[in-house]
């Protein structure tokens, strides 16, 4: 009987060992995970993180003037059923003109919103920006300036649209170029929700664009000036910065012991995944997944979205058991790097309109080919984020089209999907006035 107790105490001896080997084995990829961030000389704690956003002086920081014109806004919230854009109403085909009800209840509308948007266009002319965030705070950090940038972007993307159908060039080319500094305020804002909302400010702002260049002629230095204000609002990288932070956010919970974004778990699952060693596993898979998220930045098209369709697609096959938290977490993420190309086709696609109407200006028609326009109107001819080729560019008779074959990655001659987000072509369109 003794000999049979010795025996069990050195069988469970043993299993002790193998378990404290495997635990710190486990451990051990989760610590190497993490010192090779902290090698890259990346922020890992939230202190880190919000040194990194750095500060911008008082007077240069165009996020006070910002603030200020969001105290000034009027009816923010208010549904306005006669006023397109941050209203109800929908505005005309970009070819047709803008009924009397609606231009006398937009200049109503912009006439209220005077102040913020003499302020909107003062913070358009300061180029830092830092918004007052704690990201010490971690997801618990508040973002209202979000909600009202957005509502900015609109409001100047009005302005302009009503200015370009009232005949007023200067004005509308000015209206774009502060609503282009809205998104650009956002630029090294180290939160992925951040940056989404600057893509859909910089969307709200392509939109009134093509409204603009159907309405009224712009002198080629307004054109110019537009062409720079887009190039910076297409600056890379932003997403990037935003990966980064996210990941630091990570970081900082497992620093300090708190409990991660995984799913929620009754007591047995808890127990089960901290004592199983999966927790630093999926910890350290996490981690991994997305410095090769981080690394697709470096990708050109279509290599890049073909990386992180495969990388969404791998999370998602990982054991619910196992890699919960990776499982869960990594599409959502892959879908928000997947905004990155529709953004850039935006960018792209203005920065080749503006450019076809600068040659216009000086020949007369359009160019027969995008070539054409570098390099006196282009350094080079824009790319299709999608494939990498070169824009698509169809020249009609009576109008000419720039568009991207969009997120399908296939030409569709020019056609907008059903959902511009998933299917069709993202375009641009200018018709040729006489």
């Amino acid at each position: 009987m003794r000999n049979t107790g010795i025996a069990l105490l050195i069988i469970l001896a043993v299993l002790a060992g193998v378990y404290g080997v495997y635990r710190q084995r486990a451990h051990s990829r989760l610590v190497a995970a993490v010192d090779e961030i902290k090698a890259t000389g990346a922020p890992v704690t939230l202190d880190e993180l919000n040194a990194w956003y750095e500060d911008v002086p008082a007077a240069e920081n165009a996020a006070n003037v910002y603030g200020e014109a969001f105290e000034a806004f009027d009816d923010i919230e208010k549904r306005l059923p006669s006023v397109p854009i941050v209203g109800g109403a929908d505005l005309p085909d970009r070819t047709e003109p803008v009924s009397d009800e609606m231009k006398a209840a937009t200049a109503q509308y912009l006439e209220r919103q005077g102040q913020a948007l003499e302020l909107l266009h003062r913070a358009a002319r300061l180029r830092k920006c830092r918004f007052p965030l704690d990201l010490t705070q971690g997801p618990q950090v508040q973002l209202p300036h979000l909600s009202q940038l957005r509502h900015a972007a609109r409001l100047l993307s009005l302005e302009a649209v009503f200015r370009a159908e009232n005949q007023e060039g200067e004005g509308a080319a000015q209206s774009l170029v502060a609503a282009l500094a809205v998104g650009r305020s956002l630029q090294n804002e180290p939160l992925i929700i951040s940056q989404l909302v600057r893509f859909a400010c910089d969307k709200i702002v392509s939109d009134a664009l093509e409204q603009v260049l159907n309405r009224t002629p712009l002198a080629d230095d307004q054109l110019a000036d537009l062409g720079q204000a887009v190039a910076e609002a297409g600056l890379p990288g932003g997403l990037t910065r935003a990966f980064i932070g996210e990941r630091s956010s990570f970081l900082a919970s497992i620093t300090k012991q708190r409990e991660t974004a995984t799913p929620r778990r009754g007591a047995l699952r808890k127990a089960y995944f901290e004592w199983s060693g999966f927790e630093d596993i999926d910890r350290a898979a996490y981690l991994g997944y997305m410095s090769r998220l981080i690394e697709t930045d470096g990708l050109s098209p279509p290599e890049s979205l073909d990386t992180i369709a495969a990388l969404a697609d791998e999370a998602s096959n990982l054991s619910p058991w196992r890699r919960p938290l990776t499982r869960v977490l990594m599409p959502a993420l892959a879908r928000a790097k997947e905004a990155e190309p529709r953004h850039a086709a935006h960018i792209y696609l203005a920065q080749a309109a503006l450019a076809i109407e600068r040659y216009r200006l000086t020949n007369g028609d359009p160019p027969a080919r995008l070539a054409e326009l570098v390099p006196s109107y282009l350094g080079q001819a824009p790319k299709d984020p999608f494939d990498g080729e070169e824009l698509r560019y169809l020249k009609k008779s009576s109008e000419y089209v720039v568009y991207s074959i969009g997120p399908n990655r296939r030409d569709d001659r020019g056609k907008q999907g059903e959902d511009a987000r998933f299917s069709g072509d993202v375009t641009l369109t200018v018709a040729l006035r006489p």
